[in-house]
């Protein structure tokens, strides 16, 4: 997965992906990496990706300002490692609710919806990060491999759930369903995160999850081919 456009927006929810805990609660000078990658995340979320300075990470992280510099280099480097750390947290969640749709005989293209917007508005800075930041660099060997596997993650579920042809046939349906899919929820993830379903879920008497039920359920004699 990847991302290049410019913007911001808040907002948060709690979800069951895996998060990390308080740097003041867990740092010790021998983890100083983690600490820093802890400290930018609770930061997201407090003050967005654009307004993420380093000499606040190192001060978050209990360090003198030149100390992230020893690990990361720059502010870019930094926050590149942030978002790989939640492409591949991510992917765990998007596998996590597949599986257990699966297992409990649910609706697994549902499941992979709710996990992707629910993983959003829980950790809505470092989402934005992922997606909205010109300042990581996805040359990161680290953050390409963790993109990569999120996207992977949710082509398994598309397959599963048989939301999009077999790749094995029509290469350019099979990436079209697929596309199609991460537009429905990532473009509900924003919408979610920058407020502007707060009316319609009034409105229409219902909650996110329902919402993104419907969003990802196939029409009627299914998705269109290309």
């Amino acid at each position: 997965m990847d991302a290049r456009a410019g913007g911001q927006g808040g907002g948060k929810a709690a979800d069951s992906s895996p998060s990390r805990p308080s740097v003041r609660a867990n740092y010790h000078h021998g983890d100083l990496r983690e600490a820093l990658i802890r400290a930018a995340e609770e930061l997201l979320d407090e003050v967005g990706p654009d307004g993420l300075k380093l000499r606040e990470v190192a001060r978050r992280a209990g360090v003198s300002h030149a100390a992230p510099a020893h690990h990361f280099h720059d502010l870019g480097g930094l926050l590149s490692e942030v978002a790989a750390d939640g492409f591949e947290r991510l992917a765990a969640a998007i596998a996590a609710a597949s599986e257990a749709a699966r297992a409990a005989g649910r609706d697994q293209l549902s499941a992979t919806g709710r996990a992707y917007v629910d993983f959003a508005l829980g950790h809505a800075g470092l989402f934005q990060l992922m997606f909205r930041s010109r300042t990581i660099d996805m040359a990161n060997p680290r953050l390409a491999a963790a993109g990569d596997a999120a996207f992977d993650a949710l082509r398994a579920a598309a397959a599963a759930s048989r939301a999009a042809p077999d790749e094995g046939g029509d290469g350019r349906a099979h990436m079209a369903a697929l596309v199609r899919l991460w537009s429905l929820v990532h473009g509900l993830a924003f919408l979610a995160i920058d407020g502007r379903l707060d009316e319609v879920l009034r409105t229409a008497g219902t909650d996110l999850g329902a919402l993104t039920d419907a969003v990802v359920a196939p029409p009627p004699g299914g998705w269109p081919g290309v």
